[in-house]
């Protein structure tokens, strides 16, 4: 598992703590992405801006398999979603609404 975020910082395997310190960072302005990589094309990602806020995304494999929440979400729900999904739970997609994303 990777995290990336827009400015150039990379984390291997990173922890709780590490993951809600780096989302942290993400002010909407300067920084506005960050994106937890298992492999490839698998991955979750936030985007933010000063209009929408966080936007949620993720992807299972290929383009056609691309999901965008519905409505934005808080800080500390990206956060909560992160690390669900380091720790291979499923229960972050239940938190909220997606709809297919065509790229």
């Amino acid at each position: 598992m990777r995290l990336i975020l827009e400015n150039g910082t990379v984390v291997s395997d990173p922890n709780d703590g590490e993951l809600a310190d780096a989302l942290a960072t993400l002010d909407c302005q300067h920084y506005n992405f960050a994106i937890l990589e298992r492999s490839g094309p698998i991955y979750i990602q936030v985007a933010c801006n000063e209009t929408e806020g966080f936007m949620l995304e993720f992807q299972e494999g290929d383009c056609d398999n691309h999901y965008q929440v519905t409505e934005q979400a808080s800080l500390r729900q990206v956060v909560k979603a992160f690390k669900q999904y380091a720790h291979n739970e499923l229960s972050w997609k239940a938190d909220f609404t997606w709809k297919w994303l065509k790229l």
